[in-house]
């Protein structure tokens, strides 16, 4: 089983605990939507060494970003034949507007992923992947909806959009980095579990 490594023990000396820890070895952990329209909780478990990364307030870990957009949080697995990164989201009606926030959530919660890593001497994952918990699926346009008013403008970028990433469960991150995405609905109490990853 692989270990963290002492450069990554060394990096976390440079980071707050309230937004990079490990989770106690074989617990499960989870991330939180606190948007009281939203509340609820995402629950992981790794057999593998974990460091987790959490935003707050939907502001990303970087600063400097220009994408302000975050993910709830991600966690990196050290497993055997590498690190993986995992980007957590979590959502109530999922709509293709709502979609395309999303993505870019995911973008921005990659960026600052990717260099929290690299304080920590990570330098690559051997797969990223993106989990997004929802408690309605409303990607499908109604089918009573106009479709001229669904089209985009020519010359505008495209307001919605993500339908190809939803359907074929993956999407393209900064840096040309391919990520798959699993989805999960959420359950009665809000909540989501992503079981053992």
């Amino acid at each position: 089983m692989p270990m963290i490594t002492e450069a990554c023990k060394t990096g976390m000396l440079h980071l707050s605990k309230s937004f990079v820890y490990y989770p106690d070895h074989h617990a499960n952990f989870h991330f939180e939507e606190k948007n009281v329209a939203g509340a609820g909780k995402a629950y992981f478990s790794s057999n593998a060494p974990c460091v987790v990364m959490r935003a707050t307030n939907q502001a990303p870990l970087l600063w400097a970003l220009n994408n302000r957009k975050c993910a709830e949080g991600a966690f990196v697995t050290f497993d055997a034949d590498g690190c993986r990164l995992h980007i957590v989201e979590m959502k109530s009606k999922l709509t293709q507007g709502t979609w395309a926030k999303v993505l870019l959530q995911f973008n921005g919660m990659y960026l600052s992923a990717l260099a929290t890593a690299r304080i920590l001497g990570i330098e690559s994952f051997t797969s990223v992947t993106c989990y997004i918990a929802y408690t309605e699926d409303a990607m499908n346009p109604d089918k009573s909806a106009d479709m001229i008013l669904i089209k985009p403008f020519v010359g505008v970028p495209n307001p919605v959009g993500g339908a190809t990433e939803w359907e074929k469960e993956r999407c393209l991150l900064p840096l040309n980095q391919a990520a798959t995405i699993r989805k999960t609905q959420r359950d009665a109490n809000n909540d989501a579990n992503f079981g053992l990853v």
